[in-house]
């Protein structure tokens, strides 16, 4: 593992302190590579609803591009601490916790905790090692979980001429995706079965969490100036159906939520994506418990022979190819379905 990477950007000049001209250029010349780049920035992935579906595939995919998963679930610690022993067998890094969202505070902790345990990327002066002899180089150095490079997945630049009070202030990027994927969904329940806490429930878990995962950790993101916060969502988000009261609000709700922080934070360099799932996920843990394990078999043989389930390593990948876009083409929402389902918004089932 290498831990300093440094790039011969040399310039004709005495010495760094000589030259202010000389050390902007170097600075530019990094940031712009930075900027370039088509993988997302690197450092922490934090999954907030990591189950078996699409939340632990998802955290999987970011740490096998180079990131540090963080996997966030409610329950089953047992599954969890599978979850993070898949990605690290693969190479990957990995951490769990047990998170119960909609308990005050749960989610703003996560945050501080990933920060401050994770979130360190180390910087090197020009003259700390033996490693920092060229004359005027910049110091890249990096943690495992850091995408320039193959390997490089994100990195703090350091003018060699800096002290380390001013390189210190490049410490801290590390979360750089969040991923909000709690469900909302109660089952199919009419209306006069549908008691107020069941309705607030669904409001917390599909409003309330996001607004709390978002007034915590976009801040960081506005101040760095990257960062990406990528949202799951469901068809309901889009359309009403009986028995949805709860989740149809909820999800309704979300998707505005997203439009709103995308408008406000994307001119910023923070990119909001708010994910459509219109359609069965092969999810055990989810779709797998609401329908029992028979008729969760059942469908699996039905619809995944005929490709109509939803696959979660592949909904991974459109997770990530939305976190590296170049921010001249973002979107910001995104539907996705199995080639033989038919889109919601043609669907005679729903109206």
């Amino acid at each position: 593992m290498v831990d300093l990477f440094i790039v011969p950007l040399f310039l004709p000049v005495a010495s760094p302190s000589d030259c202010p001209t000389a050390r902007a250029l170097r600075m530019t010349l990094a940031r712009r590579l930075l900027t370039t780049s088509q993988k997302p920035p690197g450092g922490v992935c934090l999954v907030i609803g990591a189950g078996a579906g699409i939340g632990a595939h998802v955290a999987r995919r970011f740490a096998l591009s180079g990131m540090t998963a963080v996997l966030c679930r409610r329950s089953n610690q047992e599954g969890l601490d599978a979850a993070v022993r898949a990605i690290e067998d693969e190479g990957g890094h990995a951490k769990g916790y047990l998170l119960n969202a909609v308990t005050p505070g749960s989610i703003e902790a996560i945050v501080e905790e990933v920060e401050a345990s994770l979130g360190a990327i180390e910087v090197c002066p020009a003259r700390c090692s033996t490693h920092c002899t060229l004359q005027h180089p910049l110091q890249l150095r990096y943690r495992p979980c850091i995408p320039l490079l193959p390997k490089l997945q994100a990195l703090v630049l350091v003018d060699s001429a800096s002290p380390p009070s001013t390189t210190h202030a490049f410490a801290s990027m590390a979360l750089q995706v969040a991923v909000y994927n709690l469900g909302a969904q109660l089952g199919n329940v009419p209306l006069e079965a549908t008691s107020s806490k069941a309705f607030e429930m669904g409001w917390r878990l599909g409003c309330e969490g996001l607004f709390r995962l978002a007034k915590s950790v976009t801040p960081r993101m506005v101040e760095r100036g990257r960062g990406s916060l990528l949202v799951t969502s469901a068809t309901a988000a889009v359309r009403g159906n009986q028995g949805q009261h709860s989740h149809a609000a909820a999800m309704g709700g979300r998707r505005m939520l997203c439009q709103s922080l995308a408008h406000e934070l994307g001119p910023s360099g923070v990119h909001v994506c708010h994910f459509i799932v219109d359609g069965a996920v092969d999810a055990p843990d989810t779709l797998g418990r609401m329908l029992g394990a028979e008729r969760f078999a059942r469908l699996r043989t039905e619809l995944g022979e005929a490709g109509r389930l939803l696959q979660p390593a592949h909904v991974a990948e459109s997770y990530f190819h939305i976190a590296s876009q170049h921010h001249s083409v973002w979107t910001n929402e995104m539907d996705l379905r199995p080639h033989g389902e038919t889109p919601w918004y043609n669907s005679q089932s729903m109206l």
